[in-house]
């Protein structure tokens, strides 16, 4: 399994995403259901208070109709005498004007005919009002109907009226006009409810206070689960590369030895008799050097990358280092923007480098004369660069193939060359990259830290 690059894993990198998004989706429900919960409960409490204000306000209207002479209205409905709801809605008004609290809280009062339209107005009751059928108030005896008005922040009560008289000259009344039957009315009271909105946004905040912390719990708990697969992804591949390096050096140190006495036996023979197998000898030189320079090659890249950092100036060293890499021996010009650009590494890994890269890019087959080197600074970084004019990169190769270890493009070599020169330059905490150079050829890219000379 791997998360890195996106090749392998995939499965499990969808399977983690559908779980992440399956407990989101979940803990979404469970807090809307507490939501629409809540928002009930508000409305269960605004509603209770409504009726709390409404019973004071038949309080004050009693004692005002008491205080008035007029008669109470439970004796008018214990002798099937029905009251009016304009006089009904005065008498609100009235005792709404004497009470400071109700005037603060009750915003309009009103009745209305069977039509909507409007018998009595005070305050912001409209002109005509939606009547509600009897059949689908919430609750009440008689039923009374609730509506919560977001924009003016109110709850709106319609309270059917029994049948009535009402006078035909209204609104200018005369008690002794003439009365007729009118079907039924409704009394409007409209009640200041900011408190329930607020409520209600305190309880959407803390919802979207609850998803934000889901969803963010979620992607930390993901993370934190990729991060364990991918740390026992990491510590598997170094207890691998631990047992192959100690397989490794023990195989090199038990290559070392035959190898050393097949040379020493070839020496002896050429020196005992010369000109007998020269060929044969040559060959078997030149083998056993081949794989001694690999089993060389495979120690280096076996052993600590990191060395022993020194601050180096990278002009001066590169030129050092490549004093001899031209054509004939003959040295290879740095072209550096500064000279005092400094760097922190080893140096004999930083040479090996260096040797590496000049030494792939005279390999290119390209004009040797072409071969640069270039040094200048990005920022908090010193770029050295290698470019060529050689065969390149061919399209069918991905580049960061080029690093692996015993890839190559070459007829002849190891495929380690690459693998130890990015091995070292990020020990020293820098990257190593090969890029296709505009015009042909390839561009071999170095990036150190600088640090102060």
């Amino acid at each position: 399994m791997r998360f890195r690059n996106g090749k392998e894993g995939t499965g499990p990198e969808i399977a983690s995403w559908a779980a992440a998004a399956a407990v989101i989706v979940l803990a979404a429900l469970f807090g809307f259901y507490e939501l629409r919960g809540r928002f009930y409960t508000n409305e269960l409490i605004a509603r209770n208070e409504a009726e709390r204000t409404l019973n004071l306000l038949l309080s004050v209207a009693r004692t005002h109709r008491s205080a008035s002479g007029s008669r109470p209205l439970m004796p008018m409905l214990m002798q099937r005498e029905e009251p009016n709801p304009i006089d009904e809605a005065q008498d609100f008004v009235s005792a709404l004007e004497s009470h400071t609290l109700l005037k603060d809280r009750i915003l309009g009062i009103a009745a209305y005919g069977p039509d909507g339209s409007a018998l009595f107005r005070f305050g912001t009751a409209p002109e005509m009002l939606a009547l509600i059928p009897a059949k689908t108030a919430l609750e009440g005896s008689p039923p009374r109907s609730y509506r919560f008005d977001a924009r003016s922040r109110s709850l709106r009560i319609q309270h059917p009226f029994p049948v009535f008289r009402t006078r035909l000259d209204f609104p200018r009344r005369d008690r002794n006009s003439e009365r007729e039957d009118t079907p039924g009315a409704v009394i409007f009271y409209e009640l200041k409810e900011t408190s329930l909105f607020n409520r209600n946004a305190l309880a959407a905040s803390a919802f979207a206070a609850w998803m934000l912390a889901s969803i963010a719990a979620v992607l930390l708990v993901r993370r934190t689960v990729r991060k364990n697969a991918v740390y026992r992804e990491t510590l598997q591949n170094q207890r691998e590369l631990v047992a192959l390096g100690t397989a490794a050096r023990t195989l090199a140190h038990e290559i070392k030895n035959p190898l050393s006495a097949i040379r020493l036996q070839a020496d002896l023979i050429a020196r005992v008799h010369p000109g007998v197998a020269e060929r044969e000898l040559t060959g078997i030189a030149q083998e056993t050097a081949r794989i001694r320079l690999l089993v060389d090659r495979i120690g280096d890249f076996l052993r600590e990358p990191k060395g022993n950092p020194e601050r180096l100036r990278l002009a001066e060293f590169a030129a050092e280092v490549l004093i001899r890499a031209g054509k004939n021996g003959e040295p290879l010009p740095v072209r550096a923007e500064r000279l005092d650009t400094t760097v922190s590494a080893d140096a004999p890994r930083l040479r090996s480098v260096i040797e590496n890269l000049a030494q792939n890019a005279f390999d290119s087959g390209g004009d040797s004369e072409a071969v640069e080197a270039r040094i200048r600074e990005e920022g908090a970084n010193a770029v050295f660069e290698i470019l060529d004019r050689g065969s390149g990169i061919a399209h069918d190769v991905d580049t960061e193939r080029l690093f692996d270890p015993f890839f190559t493009t070459k007829t002849s070599g190891f495929g380690l060359g690459l693998a130890l020169c990015r091995r070292f330059v990020e020990a020293a905490g820098g990257a190593l990259s090969v890029s296709a150079r505009e015009g042909g050829g390839a561009v071999a890219r170095v990036v150190l830290p600088k640090v102060q000379a």
